[in-house]
């Protein structure tokens, strides 16, 4: 509690920016009487209200009964919060008083990639980190999409410290920009020794809406910093004071970086230059890096503190001058196998075959390969095995192409479509042949389980049958509707006609006879 000579004190050195902050509200409620509530509440609307020259300090009493509903209001909702938030003399709060207070909402430059704060753009010299930094601030000073994802609107400054105003002219225009009054640059600030902060703190007096800084690059601001203290120190000292301005005002600071040329395939980010008290102090990082100088496609790492990691596949359009986000990897990979799909010697085999044989096409390894041959002139692949692999590829661009599933029961396949699948063991033959009672994960890795199972479990359409004719009566059972072939290495790919897929699994070699090679054979079927 708040003793009342405390408070007298606390009012003889009140100061007019003070007198309507909550603190002094806390001040009056915090006490039991409540006759000394009401004393030090009319002291302290005296004080406010009362005329200057008279002992107070001139406020309107509709501002002071404004700011004491306000904060009277906040007390109410959770009395001991408020009281411990506004009179804590400490730096500590607790987890109450902190779950009380009313913070702003982070602010994100780039919805759910570039938030408020110190983020670092990294990349090695030369790869166009640059134009991607201006591109950025023209996107957000226009609220336009940056890479696809939405911007909030703000004004921006961009400090092109290795640029001069016609190369800054030249980027704009080859941008497609007139110009914008909420885009502004600065080609030659102080260092951080200088007052680097002081001159951005006068610049946000005079735009207040700004939210993004760029500062290109961090080396022009650091000077020649202090020889005397550790390189990991220093660099965490001038990185943590540009994110203890970033946090003050609530904005993006972003400083362009660049990376070491050691390469590291496992972690982008350690090839941050500098020691780790740079990448260690900022909030986020985005890193720009490509498996050779010479690529077109450029990828961009993500991680942060406030976002989710990510990684982008980017390429910069030469035309245009603006970088493209082709998306995730994956999305890359599955488009680049949708742009390939109908130039695949392997489907340009199967869809010819299907038409010259009135829509069924029965052959084995040897004879796909033939077939390939005779198509396209040569096979991409050279073995069953890697058949199956290739099969399996196309399977997801084939679904995408013509709408034929991969995992369920949907009847014949549309004209034209094949699709794959690969598996190894475990509920193969339940899925592919149609076991009935197949209970818990067998291991078929060998032909000794294949013989087992008619043992152990009811196998349709195969339980009157002894166990050594099981291999020689698979390939002919109608009922499973399955051809089989195969491979050199012993390995059996399976299509499934009911669920339109191709699916291979292992065989022991030399558990396999070669009449029992005769006997399973010989073909996949290909149905149109």
């Amino acid at each position: 509690m708040t003793t009342n000579d405390y408070f007298d004190q606390e009012m003889r050195v009140m100061t007019p920016d003070k007198v309507m902050q909550p603190r002094a509200f806390a001040l009056c409620w915090d006490t039991a009487d409540e006759a000394e509530r009401r004393r030090r509440g009319q002291k302290l609307q005296h004080l406010a209200t009362d005329a200057l020259g008279t002992g107070g300090f001139g406020v309107a009493p509709e501002a002071f009964k404004a700011a004491w509903m306000a904060c009277r209001q906040a007390y109410r909702e959770d009395p001991a919060a408020f009281l411990e938030q506004y009179l804590e003399t400490g730096s500590w709060f607790s987890s109450a008083a902190l779950m009380a207070q009313k913070l702003p909402e982070l602010h994100y430059v780039v919805e759910g990639f570039l938030a408020q704060g110190l983020a670092l753009l990294a990349s090695p010299p030369k790869y166009g980190k640059s134009w991607l930094a201006m591109q950025l601030c023209l996107a957000v000073s226009e609220g336009q999409p940056f890479l696809g994802m939405p911007t909030r609107q703000a004004t921006c400054l961009y400090l092109a410290l290795e640029d001069g105003r016609q190369r800054l002219q030249k980027r704009l225009g080859r941008l497609g920009s007139h110009g914008s009054r909420s885009l502004y640059f600065e080609t030659n600030a102080p260092t951080l020794a200088g007052g680097l902060l002081v001159y951005l703190e006068s610049f946000l007096a005079r735009h207040p809406d700004c939210r993004l800084v760029v500062v290109d690059t961090l080396q022009k601001v650091r000077g020649d910093g202090d020889r005397a203290s550790s390189v990991y120190a220093a660099d965490y000292a001038d990185v943590g004071a540009l994110k203890a301005f970033a946090d003050r005002f609530g904005l993006c600071l972003l400083l362009v970086h660049h990376l070491r040329k050691m390469s590291d395939d496992t972690d982008p980010f350690n090839r941050i230059a500098g020691s780790n008290g740079i990448f260690g102090a900022a909030d986020a990082a985005l890193v720009l890096t490509r498996a050779k100088r010479e690529d077109a496609q450029t990828t961009l790492d993500l991680t942060g503190r406030d976002v989710e990691d990510k990684r982008l596949v980017l390429r910069f359009d030469k035309g245009a001058c603006q970088w493209r986000s082709l998306g995730s990897p994956e999305e890359v990979e599955r488009a680049q196998l949708a742009e390939h799909y109908a130039a695949d010697p392997l489907v340009q085999t199967v869809l010819q075959q299907l038409d010259a044989g009135g829509g069924k096409w029965q052959t084995n390894a040897k004879g796909f390969f033939a077939a390939c041959e005779d198509a396209c002139g040569e096979c991409p692949v050279d073995s069953g095995p890697a058949l199956a692999r290739a099969l399996e590829k196309l399977a997801p661009s084939c679904t995408s192409a013509t709408g034929w599933p991969t995992a369920s029961r949907t009847g014949a396949p549309p004209a034209g479509s094949i699709c794959s699948a690969r598996r190894r063991a475990g509920a193969l033959l339940h899925d592919v042949h149609g076991l009935h009672e197949m209970h818990g994960s067998i291991a078929l890795h060998d032909l000794h389980d294949l013989h087992d199972l008619h043992e152990m479990h009811d196998v349709h359409a195969l339980h009157d049958t002894p166990k050594a004719a099981i291999m020689q009566n698979m390939h002919p059972l109608k009922t499973m509707q399955t051809m089989h072939f195969m491979h050199p290495s012993a390995g059996v790919l399976a299509y499934d006609r009911d669920r339109a897929v191709f699916v291979a699994f292992e065989l022991d070699a030399g558990r396999v006879t070669a009449q029992q090679q005769r006997d399973i054979a010989a073909s996949v079927e290909f149905t149109a």
